[in-house]
């Protein structure tokens, strides 16, 4: 193939992918005006989110998307993991993406890291500052429950 053929070829592709990113959100939008969503809506729309980051910042890291035949490939698919992750808006179960060698590293958030950074700041503030996450427990048990959860395993 050409390199014009090529360069026409991933346009397209990249095109075609916005619109269906677009295509996408005016569904959650939708979904959302409608009350379909719940009151969880913010964090499914958040781990949507991640998880398209997720597809494209492998598929760039491969240099193919998926099922794409390519010369600059760099690897292949080998499945994924669900990995947690607790954020502001509770907690995410996204599908981390691995390449057959195992060079993956997703660059959205650090190998081992299970919560946002912020929480875990505020958290270690509070600490220094001599405030319990007993205190807390009242106001947001939910999310006390998922910190106490984590910090034990």
């Amino acid at each position: 193939m050409t390199q014009v053929m090529e360069t026409h070829w991933k346009e397209a592709l990249m095109s075609q992918a916005h619109d269906t990113l677009t295509d996408q959100l005016r569904q959650r939008l939708r979904e959302i005006k409608e009350g379909k969503q719940g009151q969880d809506w913010l964090r499914g729309l958040l781990e949507w989110l991640l998880q398209e980051l997720l597809e494209v910042e492998f598929a760039e890291f491969l240099g193919a998307e998926p099922y794409e035949r390519s010369e600059a490939r760099r690897g292949y698919r080998n499945g994924y993991r669900e990995r947690g992750l607790i954020t502001r808006v509770g907690r995410l179960t996204l599908r981390v993406l691995r390449d057959r060698q195992g060079r993956f590293s997703s660059e959205l958030f650090e190998r081992y890291q299970r919560s946002e950074k912020a929480l875990v700041l505020a958290l270690q503030e509070s600490y220094l500052q001599g405030v319990s996450l007993a205190a807390h427990q009242d106001r947001r048990p939910a999310r006390c429950a998922a910190l106490r959860s984590s910090c034990a395993g």
